[in-house]
């Protein structure tokens, strides 16, 4: 690929990968683990392979700023090395499974500073069906307010909307 198709940064999220979620949250996580290591080695190895490198720079153009995990949720966040002014990276996760303690749902957050930008990037596992859009309402409000908290507040302010992203995805 040309340098016109690249792009600052990657965020992967991904769901049952390499496992299921009966397996992730009970116990089996080693094999989680590999996969999720070898799925991000995969993906650094493809970004700077596909990278137009100077004969005479042995820097990588990519590099892994951030992996997090909840049960077989996973978030992983690549850079480019021009991205310099970046700060503040902080994971967490938030469980919204059965009793808000098992990890077969809920979210994994990534935050950061760029800039004057202070984003939030989320990768949630909400309950399906559409028979369950209280109950997803419910867990996407919980991620939100318990992963803003976790993750720090940056702005304050008066209100109680949420003040501490300037920039959300999810």
């Amino acid at each position: 690929s040309n340098n016109s198709e690249k792009h600052h940064m990657y965020v992967i999220g991904t769901q049952e990968m390499g496992q299921s979620i009966r397996r992730a949250v009970w116990g089996c996580g080693l094999t989680g683990r590999r996969a999720r290591r070898d799925f991000e080695d995969r993906i650094l190895r493809y970004l700077n392979a596909s990278s137009i490198v100077e004969s005479n720079d042995t820097q990588q153009e990519y590099r892994k700023l951030c992996s997090t995990h909840l049960g077989a949720i996973h978030l992983v966040v690549f850079a480019h090395r021009t991205v310099d002014s970046l700060s503040q990276l902080r994971a967490s996760t938030v469980t919204t499974g059965f009793g808000n303690i098992v990890p077969n749902k809920g979210a994994c957050l990534v935050s950061f500073t760029l800039g004057r930008q202070r984003i939030l990037l989320a990768n949630c596992h909400l309950p399906p069906h559409t028979q369950n859009v209280e109950k997803r309402t419910t867990a996407f409000k919980r991620i939100v307010r318990k992963g803003t908290k976790k993750l720090g507040r940056t702005r304050e302010s008066s209100d109680k909307t949420n003040t501490r992203f300037s920039t959300t995805v999810h």
